[in-house]
């Protein structure tokens, strides 16, 4: 048995990088790894199952990211630490924790970058993200403007390491990317969110980002729950700054909020399950 661990992702703001090559397609903006995510355990089968915090599940994007790994089937075991389909990138990172840890199980020694664009191959092919990979990859804060290079990205500094957090609700990402109306209007706000956020000059910061991914929410028509707006807007009056998540009804806040969860900044990317982790892993694929 090998197992995988991938962080999640939030992005503050993105724009839609189109090309009929899966691997040049994706996105820009901005975005950061977080201490929460996927692990993913895996083990030679002679059935391929997937499970997903304990029941069976159809993923296909991690079911298309497995046989780009390899054809052999596997038992899998995911337990996810944030929810999917709320802005986390949880896709991602169960399809990025999952080829790991089937590369290690089936001893392909494949390099952690090629696993890394299978995952975001596999993304892009079911529009379940555009993004979210490279920054669970890479870790830290990321500023993403390089058009058509998936996993390339400007790690930035930050003194602010330790955020809040609470979910209200999941949008669909592969309804949001098919659209063509919404995607010319998104990419208009993410043009607008570059402006702003370079404007200054200064080093970027989380006030800043977030001043700028709110904008770009309200710009872009994503941001339209009155609930979050009112929410943002008392996180706001309180001296701390948020906005909501690409692409879930989420928020993300500079400081605790009620219901609100911690959250920290991840400066790795995806690697190793941590050892006490490992063996429930274990347990988890051997029911």
């Amino acid at each position: 048995m090998a197992s995988a661990f991938s962080p999640g992702n939030i992005t503050l703001f993105f724009g839609i990088v189109k090309n009929k090559d899966p691997m040049k397609m994706g996105s820009i903006g901005v975005s950061f790894a977080v201490s929460r995510g996927a692990r993913a355990a895996a083990i030679k089968s002679q059935k391929a199952v997937i499970k997903v915090n304990g029941k069976n599940k159809h993923f296909p994007t991690v079911e298309t990211a497995l046989k780009m790994v390899s054809g052999r089937p596997l038992e899998l075991s995911i337990t996810t630490e944030l929810p999917l389909g709320c802005g986390y990138g949880m896709s991602g990172a169960c399809a990025l924790a999952s080829v790991l840890a089937a590369n290690k199980e089936l001893g392909l020694n494949k390099s952690r970058r090629e696993l890394a664009l299978i995952a975001h191959r596999a993304e892009v092919m079911h529009k379940t993200g555009l993004g979210s990979v490279t920054a669970e990859y890479l870790g830290g804060f990321l500023v993403r403007e390089n058009k058509g290079s998936p996993l390339t990205a400007k790690k930035i500094r930050i003194q602010e390491k330790l955020l809040h957090y609470a979910s209200f609700g999941t949008i669909s990402t592969k309804k949001i990317l098919s659209d063509a109306g919404k995607a010319v209007r998104i990419n208009k706000a993410c043009g607008d969110a570059f402006r702003s956020l370079h404007a200054s000059g200064k080093p970027i910061r989380f006030a800043s980002a977030f001043s700028v991914a709110k904008e770009f929410a309200l710009a872009a028509g994503l941001l339209r729950e009155k609930k979050i707006i009112a929410l943002i807007a008392q996180i706001e009056s309180r001296g701390g700054s948020a906005s909501m998540n690409m692409l879930g009804k989420s928020i993300i806040s500079t400081i605790p909020f009620p219901g609100s969860k911690s959250i920290a900044v991840s400066p790795k990317g995806a690697g190793e399950v941590p050892e006490s982790l490992s063996e429930k892993l274990s347990h988890n694929c051997s029911r």
